[in-house]
C-alpha cells in the first residue's frame, strides 16, 4: 500500500485520498451510481489489505473529496456468524499489521470496535445491529498521532 491512498490489489490501482468523484471513476472499473449530489462507487471482487477478498465502496457528495472507503468481505462457504466474520477480519489484520492500536467495548454490539492506525491508513472494524448484527470495515486517511 502506497502512502497516498488505498490499493486495489487485483487491478493494481490506487485510490488516492482526497480525490474528486470525477477522478475516482477512472480507477479500476467501478460500478457508478449517480443521483446528484451523491455519487456512489463499488469495486467488486477485489483484493485489499494484503490479500483480503472484498468489495470496496465509496460515496461522495458534490465536490467532496474522498476521505474514506468501506470494504465488504466475502465469506462464501465459511461460518457466516457475525463473530466468526469479525474474527476472520481481525485475525487477517493482526497478521498483516500487528495488534489493533485500540479496542473499545461498546454497549450497542456484542463485539468490540478494533482500530488500526498505520502510516498509510486508519482501519476500523466494528459491528452494527440493524435487523441483525453485521461487520462494518472502514478505511480512511491516516489519523494524526
Amino acid at each position: 500500500m502506497k502512502n497516498s491512498g488505498f490499493l486495489l490489489e487485483k487491478c493494481g490501482e490506487e485510490i488516492s485520498w482526497g480525490i474528486l468523484a470525477s477522478e475516482l471513476k477512472s480507477i479500476g472499473s467501478p460500478q457508478v451510481r449517480e443521483k446528484p449530489p451523491k455519487c456512489e462507487f463499488f469495486w467488486e471482487n477485489e483484493l485489499v489489505l494484503g490479500g483480503l477478498s472484498a468489495g470496496v465502496s465509496a460515496e461522495l457528495f458534490g465536490k467532496q473529496r474522498l476521505q474514506e472507503v468501506r470494504i465488504y468481505t466475502y465469506d462464501e462457504g465459511l461460518d457466516s456468524s457475525t463473530e466468526a466474520h469479525y474474527n476472520r477480519i481481525k485475525s487477517h489484520m493482526e497478521k498483516m499489521y500487528g495488534p489493533a492500536s485500540s479496542t473499545v467495548k461498546v454497549d450497542w454490539a456484542s463485539l468490540p470496535t478494533s482500530n488500526w492506525h498505520t502510516k498509510y491508513f486508519s482501519f476500523s472494524l466494528w459491528v452494527m445491529d440493524r435487523f441483525g448484527e453485521y461487520c462494518i470495515t472502514d478505511i480512511s486517511r491516516p489519523k494524526k498521532a
